[in-house]
């Protein structure tokens, strides 16, 4: 058999063994990070348990960083929901100013998010309404919260950048 022969023979089976296989229906999640401007460090969520906060962003291999971006549209605006690669739980905020992970659920108006202009992530208490705005910040101590009423919003401790 030539080589050039034995190649094609290969192929045909590589082919008729994918095409056995079930097919794919759902695409693969694409992940961001979200860099504080303040802290240099990335809003993580390291197990369901535990309130998000700040970590390293670079860590090789460091899942706790990664977030997916579920959309919604709503009157022309869109929000997001922040789905943690590790954790599978989304970061919701209650209008209390805490900021926590619970399961994803499109109908918790907590867990709708959306940059007011590019770098300030930002929760509002109904998402119909544009309620009153929380403002995700970064803390020194590496917390994080969504308070109302604060300065800070006005500070690098309010702004995130999406890698």
């Amino acid at each position: 058999m030539t080589k050039s022969l034995r190649l094609l023979t290969g192929a045909a089976a590589l082919t008729a063994l994918l095409s056995a296989l079930p097919a794919q229906t759902a695409q693969a999640a694409s992940y961001v990070k979200f860099r504080n401007a303040h802290t240099g460090l990335c809003l993580a969520a390291v197990n369901a348990t535990e309130a998000p906060r700040q970590i390293g962003c670079s860590q090789p291999g460091y899942e706790h960083v990664k977030w997916e971006i579920i959309r919604k549209s709503v009157g022309g605006d869109e929000f997001w929901m922040l789905k943690n690669a590790i954790t599978g739980e989304c970061l919701d905020s209650r209008g209390t100013g805490s900021v926590y992970l619970s399961g994803c659920y499109s109908g918790d108006p907590g867990q709708w998010w959306y940059f007011l202009d590019r770098e300030h992530l930002l929760h509002v208490d109904t998402w119909e309404t544009r309620g009153v705005q929380h403002r995700l910040v970064g803390w020194n101590d590496r917390s994080v919260s969504a308070p109302s009423t604060s300065t800070e919003y006005l500070s690098a401790k309010a702004v995130w950048r999406v890698e």
